[in-house]
């Protein structure tokens, strides 16, 4: 359990700079775009990483199993 501490502070840290991000751009500007689209960029690589990360848990379950 330990070593998915520091995985899960750094999800919630993406998940929390993206939603920042995409909620204070309320003017429509270049920048705020710019802004938004960065945030939704981060919460997108948040998942992904969270998909790797349960694949990686998974794969050494498995591994371990067999021998």
């Amino acid at each position: 359990m330990e070593q998915i501490a520091p995985f899960v502070v750094v999800l919630v840290l993406l998940i929390a700079v993206g939603w920042i991000l995409i909620k204070t751009t309320k003017t429509p500007s270049t920048n705020s775009r710019l802004l938004r689209w960065t945030g939704y960029g981060l919460i997108l690589l948040t998942f992904v990483l969270i998909v790797f990360g349960v694949l990686h848990y998974f794969d050494a379950e498995t591994h371990r199993r067999g021998h």
